[in-house]
């Protein structure tokens, strides 16, 4: 991971803030980040991953170098394609506390049995942004800093509920490169025992889902030390 990029995708579900304190700590260790933004695929056509694929490769066009994809949550689908479609070597692909592709065939953006639970927060044909869909305490218990709380909040979009019953192709060739995992939350656990039924080196760091903006030092490290 020294040579090359590390490229730090955030969920669609918030903007890249998440990813701030990490990129800051992975500068300090020497590293090149590039931290894209998917903000504004609220108002893009659908299918709505097409255009998030293309923002990131637009994104990525100038870095040089391999690319280490590194992706938080909801993110995870997205790095096959754009490890496909970047024309450049990929070094490695990093799923941190994030749904991980499906082996062949497409990945559903949330599984089926989800959608009603969505269906039922739709207004006008979008969900609230993701910290609405919980109580106060919730988002206070999974970041206690009240000011970058607030930031966060601030930049999460209102997505259509259309986005939620895509699904993203997986390309025939995935994964191209080494893959690994980064668990921090319960909800989590049953991905991450996939990925290491599939034989991806995998990493537990206790924590709550937005642990990349509570303890990024040690995501930083994890990250350095699995890649």
């Amino acid at each position: 991971m020294a040579n090359g990029t590390v490229v730090l995708v955030h969920s669609p579900l918030v903007g890249p803030t998440t990813w701030d304190p990490v990129a800051r700590a992975l500068v300090e260790r020497g590293r090149q980040v590039a931290l894209p933004s998917l903000l504004g695929m609220e108002d893009s056509p659908a299918p709505f991953w097409r255009w998030a694929v293309d923002r990131l490769l637009h994104s990525l066009a100038s870095e040089e170098g391999p690319l280490t994809l590194v992706a938080h949550s909801g993110a995870g689908p997205l790095l096959p394609i754009v490890g496909a479609e970047a024309d450049r070597e990929i070094s490695s692909y990093v799923f941190v506390d994030a749904t991980i592709p499906a082996p062949t065939g497409s990945t559903p953006v949330v599984p089926a049995e989800f959608l009603p639970s969505l269906e039922a927060l739709v207004e006008r044909g979008r969900l609230p942004r993701w910290s609405q869909w919980w109580d106060e305490g919730t988002m206070r218990a999974l970041v206690p800093d009240d000011g970058l709380r607030r930031r966060l909040e601030e930049e999460m979009p209102s997505l259509p509920m259309a986005y939620f019953s895509e699904a993203i192709p997986v390309p025939t060739r995935w994964p191209d490169a080494p893959c690994a995992y980064i668990l921090f939350s319960e909800a989590y656990e049953p991905v991450a025992a996939d990925a290491r039924f599939r034989g991806w080196p995998t990493r537990r760091i206790a924590g709550e889902h937005l642990h990349i903006v509570v303890d990024p030092e040690s995501v930083a490290q994890a990250l350095i030390e699995m890649v």
